[in-house]
């Protein structure tokens, strides 16, 4: 999707998340590390309570 934007807008793909990363408050674009972190948490016996939620994963968006 990123390549069909930058093509339309004139934009390199460097430009395009440059201007992502700094919409969102923590000014950073999300790593799957980290995605791939909290999902290992909830596999752990610690996790047992978290039942039934949306987790959203969003560098402070609230959109």
């Amino acid at each position: 999707m990123i390549g069909r934007l930058v093509k339309i807008e004139g934009r390199t793909a460097a430009e395009y998340l440059e201007e992502i990363k700094y919409s969102y408050p923590q000014k950073r674009i999300i790593q799957p590390q980290e995605v791939g972190e909290l999902a290992a948490f909830l596999c752990r016996d610690e996790a047992l309570g978290i039942t039934m939620e949306d987790i959203t994963i969003s560098a402070g968006s609230l959109w």
